[in-house]
């Protein structure tokens, strides 16, 4: 069995507002994505196609609540953390309404946001 363990629900962003996100989605050919949001059929035709039985999925967490909903079984929803603070939502994370409610099965975690985001320790 094949499982992609790195998808993204990609909400949509109009044109000129990320140039930097339009390059990277234009480099994979997939400009319209990044523009329009992810199309979760579309998603999982192409998995239907390349023999992929189930999809790991982050994102904004309400659309990808959504898609685990309407697609049981095919589409596993991670729990995306905020890199500003990754070990509080460790903690919360039993507690957290996406695992209990909605089912997520894994913590996302995203260290190459932390470049983003500015450091409130010091590391010497």
């Amino acid at each position: 069995m094949i499982v992609d363990v790195w998808t993204q629900h990609i909400s949509p962003t109009p044109p000129g507002v990320n140039p930097e996100g339009e390059n990277v989605f234009r480099n994979y050919g997939m400009l319209d994505v990044f523009h329009q949001g992810t199309d979760v059929a579309r998603m999982l035709e192409a998995m239907d196609r390349h023999g992929v039985r189930a999809a790991l999925m982050a994102g904004d967490n309400e659309p990808v609540a959504g898609a685990q909903r309407a697609h049981p079984g095919r589409i596993f929803g991670e729990y995306h953390a905020s890199p500003t603070d990754i070990m509080r939502a460790v903690r919360e994370l039993e507690h957290e309404h996406y695992v209990r409610n909605c089912g997520f099965v894994a913590l996302r975690i995203e260290p190459y946001l932390l470049a983003f985001v500015r450091a409130s320790v010091r590391v010497t």
